[in-house]
């Protein structure tokens, strides 16, 4: 046994005492060390919200809303319009504890229940319109041939038309006239202007697509945009597609000075720090737990150049609470059902040829059955609370679902107004619960120090 007092002379009764009181500390120092662990490995998760304090950031329950999406002001709840909110839990929950602190002379709540469902937040959206194909992808189908642009389809007048425009015949994707059904139709491309003098640009429809020397242009809005490098082109569209043409190609366009980057949803890296492409901005990743957390591949990050990383603003920080941004693709488990984040919602791509449009990269894949509202609980009045309810459930159910955002609705027969929201997350002492949280704390500490 270590022992700092080796040299110290005692007698018998003293030596006896501080061995004992010796020992007492050794255990009492495992003991504490067996509670933290437990404490760890079995830690509950809370959160809360404030309606007296909206704005403060202790708050971090996500988006409390009716169903209209619109912040109930001072916590009132109307009868028929559920109070829907987020939280993100990490970890593996047996059991989810909702509270609730009625307002003073606010009424009773009368026959509130909860109901919830799990999956990642943006896949929660509610379901927009559906989206056809990205412009400048070339279609054919029944002997036909189609570029879309400016979100349209339009077909090539006869096949002499593409050949003419110099368009790779091999570009051209097999489609069906129903999957062409979701772009509206346009003008059909008759026969290139031709002349003489070769002073008179060619008549090429808008999302054009061409390879000058090294550098890849698509033409919008009769100029031709650069895609700053090829590693960026190669995240929106396919090698083939590009019309090839000489530097003398120039003089007919102006060339635009915003040269474009990446696909939406492309992961790059630049240094250390990981971002995900989302429109004009890159949005930083806070930490490696979020990344996989949110489905992301180690193996589909592309590191950029400084040219290619400064082409961006940043955006907001990503993080766990963070719902995918706009273009991210989903692909269901169950049904293979494929969807785009636009705009707050999500957008049915009908068909994996119309989805390929879109992405170059693995989806994120998700469970349709997760979209399913669960029956949770009804809420009671606690016993030694005038004004607080409150209702357990198993949560357990739903970790077979990806996404680690937890949904909830609740819905009275009477009006009320709260002052306080809680959710606490606990999880049960068992062995698998246990044999869980191991694996969990050795793939966080993985994650963060073998990389």
């Amino acid at each position: 046994m270590f022992d700092l007092t080796k040299n110290v002379k005692l007698n018998q009764e003293d030596i006896a005492l501080y061995r004992r009181t010796q020992t007492g500390l050794y255990v009492l120092a495992f003991s504490a060390g067996l509670i933290l662990l437990f404490l760890i490995l079995f830690s509950s998760k809370k959160f809360v919200f404030s309606f007296l304090t909206p704005d403060s950031n202790k708050n971090d329950i996500i988006d409390p809303r009716d169903e209209n999406n619109i912040f109930p002001d001072r916590g009132e709840i109307k009868t028929g319009n559920p109070l829907i909110f987020d939280t993100v839990a990490t970890g593996r929950y047996s059991s989810a504890e909702i509270r609730l602190t009625v307002a003073k002379n606010s009424p009773k709540p009368e026959n509130v229940s909860a109901k919830v469902r799990k999956s990642y937040q943006a896949f929660l959206y509610p379901e927009g319109d559906p989206i056809g194909f990205k412009d400048g992808t070339l279609l054919k189908n029944n002997g036909g041939y189609f570029i879309v642009s400016d979100g349209k389809i339009r077909k090539f007048a006869n096949e002499n038309t593409v050949l003419d425009l110099g368009f790779p015949r091999n570009a051209f994707r097999e489609t069906s006239p129903e999957e062409s059904g979701y772009n509206p139709e346009g003008e059909i491309i008759i026969q290139s202007k031709i002349d003489s003098s070769e002073l008179i640009a060619p008549d090429y429809p808008d999302s054009s697509i061409f390879k000058i020397e090294e550098t890849y242009y698509i033409l919008k809005n009769g100029e031709l945009t650069p895609f700053i490098s090829e590693k960026a082109y190669l995240t929106q569209y396919d090698i083939n597609q590009a019309i090839v043409k000489g530097r003398d190609f120039l003089r007919y366009y102006p060339i635009s000075n915003n040269p474009l980057g990446f696909g939406d949803g492309t992961i790059i890296s630049y240094g250390e720090a990981a971002f995900i492409v989302s429109g004009e901005s890159i949005l930083p990743i806070d930490n490696p737990e979020t990344f996989v957390e949110k489905g992301y591949l180690w193996e589909e990050i592309i590191p950029v150049s400084g040219d290619e990383f400064s082409l961006y603003p940043k955006g907001k920080l990503q993080m766990l609470r963070s719902p995918h941004p706009d273009g991210i693709v989903y692909l269901t488990e169950e049904s293979s059902k494929w969807y785009l984040v636009k705009e707050g919602k999500k957008h049915l791509l009908s068909s994996e040829n119309i989805a390929r449009s879109w992405l170059k990269k693995s989806p994120v894949t998700v469970s349709e059955k997760s979209l399913e509202l669960k029956d949770a609980c009804s809420f009671e009045k606690e016993t030694l609370s005038f004004r607080t309810y409150s209702c357990r459930f198993p949560v357990d159910s739903l970790e077979v679902f990806r996404g680690k955002d937890y949904e909830f609705k609740l819905l009275g027969k009477s009006d009320t107004r709260l002052e306080t929201l809680n959710v606490t997350f606990k999880k049960e002492v068992s062995r698998d619960n246990l044999k869980f949280a191991l694996i969990d704390l050795y793939n966080k500490l993985r994650m963060n120090y073998a990389r």
